[in-house]
């Protein structure tokens, strides 16, 4: 990732890795059309070679959504950074302004009821932050679960047998096509990115 500590403007930073991997994301889905061309000219044909080509092209493919999957998690990720220092940002504001009404000895009623405000706002920052920490940890047990079923439709055995080949086929297309990852993260990127 290019993001890095300690630099003066983070949340620009995150902006360009997230164009970056929108074009890399890009690339791989030319590659993936053209695999898909391929291979349902393949699956039209039969014999032992178009098996063979198929196994082949079905690995490239698989291998295809893995990065793809890569992309898109990171995006989720950067997405994740973005509001969680946003969140920071907003506890910094509530904390500093909390310091100096705690300063006041003898608060109005407006005082009073202004840090009361600010105690409850400074409260649902902490708790989105910490929702933030949480579908973060979600979504890398998930991640751990998608890479294990990648691993496991990538092993010889099921890319030599054809009808699991085909089974597969289909599924990682539909899979490739409607990540809820990839719509969330280029919807929530296109309107963050407008009001940047």
């Amino acid at each position: 990732m290019l993001f890095r500590i300690g630099c003066c403007n983070p949340s620009k930073e995150i902006y360009v890795e997230l164009n970056q991997l929108e074009e890399k994301l890009k690339e791989l889905q030319v590659k993936g059309m053209h695999i898909e061309q391929v291979l349902h000219c393949i699956a039209k044909e039969t014999g032992p070679k178009s098996r063979s080509e198929e196994s082949i092209l079905l690995g490239e493919w698989l291998e295809l959504v893995r990065s793809k999957n890569r992309i898109v998690r990171s995006e989720n990720e950067l997405m994740h950074m973005l509001n969680q220092r946003e969140r920071e940002e907003l506890q910094e504001a509530i904390t500093s302004q909390l310091r100096h009404l705690m300063t006041i000895e003898k608060k109005s009623k407006v005082e009073a009821t202004e840090e009361e405000r600010l105690l409850a706002n400074l409260s649902q920052v902490v708790e989105k932050r910490n929702v933030i920490v949480q579908v973060l940890e979600q979504d890398r047990l998930n991640e751990e679960v998608e890479d294990q079923k990648c691993e496991d439709l990538l092993s010889p055995e099921k890319l030599r047998d054809t009808t699991t080949c085909q089974k597969t086929w289909r599924s990682v297309m539909s899979n490739f096509r409607n990540s809820k990852w990839a719509n969330n993260v280029k919807s929530y990127y296109n309107a963050t990115q407008k009001s940047f």
